[in-house]
């Protein structure tokens, strides 16, 4: 009877002791499930968004700029009225405006699609090339003079910086050494313009000349539009 008692009070006693060894290892068990699934969670998320924006940069089509759609031009007519102000001491100020203006696309998304490597100092060069030397004309005019950049630039396609290499080669865009080129505005409009340019050709890839009033005599004559006129080399 005595060795039944104490076989019965042993057998409670070690009950006892292992309640709190169970209960923790069944807090370790729950925190265990729940550092797994937060961890397949974060990975999950993680792949998701890399998988997106891969679809969102291979998806992007660039436009035609010969044939645009009514909601494109709705949007580039808004852009016409977001104007840039160009002054020697705000760059950063105005990249910012510049990449906030792009129709569609981010500024990452531009450099990696782009036929031709891009900077930021580049992008803010071509669009205040393209303003000065086309003025306030027609989106398809702007669009054809950032064009012209982007085909100069191919010659130049070795080096790091492609087309401030075409925008500054000597005896080309006489502007860029023009004090206006800091203190001309630039608008929305401008900066799609070159930012379609660069993403895909809507003319020859030989369209390497303009000029205001007429053609260069020694050139393919092409097209002329708003007192600019393109030639094929």
């Amino acid at each position: 009877m005595f060795k039944k008692s104490l076989i019965a009070v042993t057998a409670v006693f070690l009950a006892i002791l292992m309640v709190p060894t169970i209960k923790a290892s069944a807090e370790n068990a729950v925190s265990g499930s729940a550092i797994v699934t937060e961890s397949l969670a974060t990975t999950g998320s993680s792949i998701t968004l890399k998988k997106a924006r891969k679809v969102r940069k291979s998806g992007y089509r660039p436009v035609n700029a010969k044939k645009l759609s009514a909601s494109y031009k709705k949007k580039l007519r808004k852009q016409k009225k977001n104007w840039i102000g160009v002054s020697y001491g705000n760059y950063k100020s105005r990249v910012k405006a510049e990449q906030k203006s792009l129709i569609d696309i981010s500024w990452e998304e531009l450099k990696a699609n782009s036929q031709v490597k891009i900077t930021k100092k580049a992008f803010d060069l071509m669009c205040r090339v393209v303003q000065c030397e086309a003025g306030d004309v027609r989106y398809t005019t702007k669009e054809m003079t950032a064009e012209v950049i982007v085909n100069r630039a191919r010659s130049y396609k070795g080096s790091s910086d492609p087309v401030y290499k075409a925008l500054t080669a000597k005896h080309q865009f006489s502007v860029v050494r023009m004090s206006r080129i800091h203190t001309n505005d630039i608008n929305g409009e401008t900066v799609n313009a070159c930012k379609d340019a660069l993403l895909k050709n809507s003319h020859p890839k030989n369209l390497k000349f303009f000029r205001a009033g007429y053609y260069f005599s020694w050139a393919k004559p092409y097209t002329h539009a708003d007192g600019t006129y393109f030639s094929l080399a």
